[in-house]
């Protein structure tokens, strides 16, 4: 995927305001997924529970990544973690959102656009999939993917009213350390 150079200056600039320490991986949190399936997207509580275990165990910067649609979870998160976390906005352009994503060592995503934009630049995924088809997803040795444990996933269902349902089932430390193991694939 090209970045555009005017996208990636934009980027940049924004985040450079946050004074974030330069030799720290970055992990992003892509904490939405739209909302066509009210349970594409993890938890609230798994995504705040994993920045704060991501930022102290495995001392990186932890990137909030959004659409506009996402801001209320964005803002979920924010308020939930003592940690600090770089908001980087969810009104970017297409462009400085992928100039964003590129800044990452690990994206954790939902199956939405945040993981075909880091697969398309060759970044590290970790991606959370309940509702949609794991197998309709190709991360090109890129990541690995995450699945809860129900006899239901893939069902398309715009909603559930299973409990504990797809997206409950997946724990944030299984989640970091799916983390863990693709920060050490960047690291090598």
């Amino acid at each position: 995927m090209p970045l555009e150079p005017q996208a990636v200056e934009r980027a940049e600039r924004k985040i450079r305001q946050r004074n974030i320490e330069g030799n720290k991986p970055i992990v992003g949190l892509n904490v939405g997924a739209g909302v066509r399936w009210k349970k594409k997207a993890w938890t609230l509580d798994g995504y705040t529970a994993l920045a704060e275990r991501i930022h102290k165990s495995l001392n990186a910067t932890v990137f909030l990544l959004y659409g506009p649609e996402d801001a209320s979870r964005a803002a979920a998160v924010r308020a939930g973690v003592s940690i600090p976390i770089v908001d980087t906005g969810g009104t970017n352009t297409l462009p400085e959102f992928a100039a964003i994503v590129n800044m990452c060592s690990v994206v954790v995503t939902g199956d939405t656009l945040a993981l075909h934009v880091a697969v398309g630049l060759g970044k590290r995924v970790v991606v959370l999939v309940g509702p949609t088809s794991a197998a309709e997803l190709d991360l090109y040795n890129q990541g690995v993917i995450l699945q809860g444990d129900v006899d239901c996933l893939g069902c398309y269902l715009p909603d559930c009213e299973k409990q504990p349902d797809c997206m409950e089932t997946i724990g944030a430390e299984q989640v970091l350390q799916a983390v863990r193991d693709q920060l050490a694939q960047v690291e090598r």
